[in-house]
């Protein structure tokens, strides 16, 4: 009978302590929803996974979408806006083109193939939003 009650006790100890550690659990994840996102969205110069082309790449082919990837989602209509993905000839000129996003991936097609043999820049701004809605932290190009 003896090893029947210590069993028992031991029993009671592990309902008791499960009890408490799901208690426990409940009220942290209640706690963390009161703490919105509040961390900006990281600079794809210090956090990418990809870009697409590299920076500097060379014998890029002419019709190829420029990408880059986010250390986080990215909010669809803050990459949408015409001023937040530019891309820019070497005489300074803009190209004409959508920006759209996936994920954590930003996309700029070109509406037509861009010049051979020419050096373009990319620039992602600060109005470029995560999900949580916060901007970049500064512009990346």
């Amino acid at each position: 009978m003896a090893g029947l009650r210590t069993w028992q006790t031991y029993l009671v100890y592990i309902l008791i302590s499960s009890v408490i550690l799901i208690t426990g659990c409940r009220g942290c994840r209640e706690s963390s929803e009161s703490f919105p996102d509040t961390t900006p969205l990281t600079s794809v110069i210090f956090a990418v996974s990809s870009t697409d082309p590299e920076n500097g790449e060379q014998g890029v082919a002419i019709n190829r979408k420029i990408t880059v990837t986010f250390t986080e989602a990215i909010d669809p209509l803050s990459v949408a806006s015409t001023s937040a993905f530019t891309v820019t000839g070497p005489d300074g000129s803009a190209v004409f083109g959508t920006a759209t996003s996936a994920g954590v991936v930003a996309i700029f097609t070109p509406t037509g193939n861009l010049s051979v043999n020419a050096t373009f820049t990319a620039t992602i701004n600060t109005s470029v939003k995560d999900l949580a809605g916060n901007s970049l932290a500064k512009d990346h190009t």
